[in-house]
């Protein structure tokens, strides 16, 4: 049986309709979760939890709709905001960090580093925790007081290497001549289209750049873990034992349970 002409157009129309009302509703929810920022009640002796994974762009811009729905990235300006608000909030006690495999580079690294040094001077702790850890995940973790990770959890602390690419063997199937001018041995960025693997000169300024990177990451990670390793040692704590045993260590306990130690935490801060 065929639509009659009538009934297609009411159907139109509550369709256009119903779609109005729709967008009016995202638009006016859009609106008051911009309006209202959502703020949390923070009670006094707590704990600010932080998550450290992706890339971390310098800056986010705002987007009401990812926000709305809870997609909205992390930026670095962020995240060491937070730190700064932290150190001055009376209301924290301690921050505590969950470092998912991030891939900020070494100087983001370095500048979350200096944020958790920076935010220590006000006396209050921070926590790191994480699952799977890295090079750069360690030196991150290894500013702060304790570093705690599950007992499936994995550390892969392995050192540096870099790859490089070489596209002259795929220029030549092609017939394609890079014609680029080279001054000096050391200025190896066009190396990528002119040579088929590392040269001398080219593979020395790579082991530089590595090793300069890795004395930075190992002194790093002694300088911040030297206080704590003397106090362990001075009462011959070792590294992996029990939970009893790990108070100022600062390797991995095993069987920890991270949300009953913030819970003594804050009960001894209470009792003071």
């Amino acid at each position: 049986m065929a639509m009659s002409t009538t009934r297609k157009v009411v159907l139109t129309i509550l369709g256009i309709v119903l779609g109005l009302a729709l967008i009016v509703v995202v638009a006016a929810a859009i609106l008051v979760s911009a309006l209202r920022g959502n703020r949390p009640s923070i009670r006094d002796h707590s704990v600010l939890a932080l998550k450290i994974s992706g890339s971390l762009p310098d800056y986010v811009p705002d987007d009401p709709i990812r926000r709305l729905f809870g997609g909205q990235p992390q930026s670095l300006n962020s995240l060491l905001a937070q730190f700064r608000k932290a150190k001055v909030d009376k209301r924290i006690a301690a921050v505590m960090l969950d470092i998912d495999m991030s891939d900020a580079g070494w100087a983001k690294s370095e500048e979350i580093r200096a944020a958790i040094e920076d935010f220590r001077t006000s006396g209050k702790p921070v926590y790191a925790y994480m699952e799977t850890g890295l090079n750069k995940d360690y030196y991150i973790a290894s500013a702060c007081d304790k570093i705690f990770v599950p007992p499936p959890g994995e550390l892969f602390t392995i050192g540096l290497a870099a790859d490089v690419m070489f596209f002259r063997g795929s220029l030549d199937k092609l017939g394609i001549y890079p014609d680029m001018y080279q001054i000096g041995k050391y200025k190896s960025a066009g190396d990528t289209l002119t040579q088929k693997e590392m040269t001398p000169a080219h593979r020395e300024f790579i082991n530089s750049l590595l090793d300069d990177l890795y004395l930075r990451y190992v002194e790093g990670i002694a300088k911040a873990r030297a206080e704590v390793m003397r106090r362990a040692e001075a009462r011959g704590v070792k590294p992996f034992n029990s939970l009893e045993d790990h108070e100022g260590n600062p390797e991995i306990a095993a069987d920890f349970d991270v949300d009953e130690f913030l819970r003594q935490v804050h009960e001894d801060r209470n009792r003071t």
